[in-house]
C-alpha cells in the first residue's frame, strides 16, 4: 500500500513540474523625491488614460497601503499569415503596482492567450503561457504550436517592458497627458 501512494505521489509531483511556470515579469522603478500621495495618483490616472474603460480594469483600488490591481489585454496577431489566423486573438494578463516612497513595483503576470476565432477556441487558445519550451510536452507538435509558442512568450514580455516605459514616463513628468502644472 505504501508503494502504490509514493508512486502516486511520484507521478502527481512530475505532472506538476511538466506543466512549467508561468510567465511573471516585474520591475522596481525609481521615483526620486516622490511620495506615495504623489506617486499613486499619477499611477491611477496613467491606468485610466491606458486603459480604454478604467472602472472595467481596475480590479483592486487601495490607496492606504499604495497598491493597484488591473486586468489588463493586447492584440495578439500569430507569426505566419492566413495558415495561423485560427491563432490569432487576445492574450490577458494581471498586472500590480505597489508604491511606496520615492519607487513602485510593477509585476504583470497571469498572461492567458484565447484566440477570437469562437469555432476554434478549443483547439487554437494556448491558455496560461508558461516557461515551457514546448507547448506541448509530448506528443506530436504541430508547426503552428512550435513556432507560435515561443513568439507568445516574447510579445508577452515585450508588452510588459511597454507597460514599464510608459508608466516610467507617466510618473517622471515626460508624459504631457499628465502634466500636473495647474496654470493652464
Amino acid at each position: 500500500m505504501k508503494k502504490i501512494l509514493l508512486l502516486m505521489a511520484m507521478f502527481a509531483c512530475m505532472n506538476v513540474m511538466a506543466q512549467g511556470n508561468p510567465i511573471q515579469c516585474d520591475s522596481v522603478i525609481q521615483a526620486q523625491g516622490k511620495n506615495v500621495a504623489e506617486l499613486y495618483p499619477m499611477i491611477k490616472a496613467w491606468a485610466a488614460i491606458t486603459y480604454n474603460s478604467a472602472n472595467a480594469v481596475i480590479q483592486m483600488d487601495d490607496p492606504q497601503n499604495g497598491i493597484l490591481i488591473c486586468k489588463g489585454a493586447f492584440k495578439y496577431t500569430a507569426p505566419g499569415g492566413m495558415t495561423y489566423r485560427y491563432i490569432d486573438g487576445w492574450v490577458t494578463y494581471t498586472l500590480k503596482i505597489q508604491v511606496r516612497d520615492e519607487r513602485y513595483k510593477v509585476t504583470v503576470g497571469d498572461f492567458i492567450h484565447e484566440t477570437s476565432d469562437l469555432q476554434y477556441k478549443k483547439t487554437w487558445s494556448f491558455g496560461l503561457i508558461t516557461d515551457r519550451e514546448k507547448f506541448k510536452e509530448k506528443g506530436l507538435q504541430d508547426k503552428r504550436w512550435t513556432k507560435t509558442w515561443p513568439d507568445l512568450k516574447i510579445k508577452s514580455k515585450m508588452e510588459f517592458m511597454a507597460i514599464i516605459m510608459s508608466l516610467s514616463d507617466a510618473t517622471s513628468g515626460k508624459s504631457k497627458i499628465l502634466d500636473t502644472n495647474d496654470d493652464w
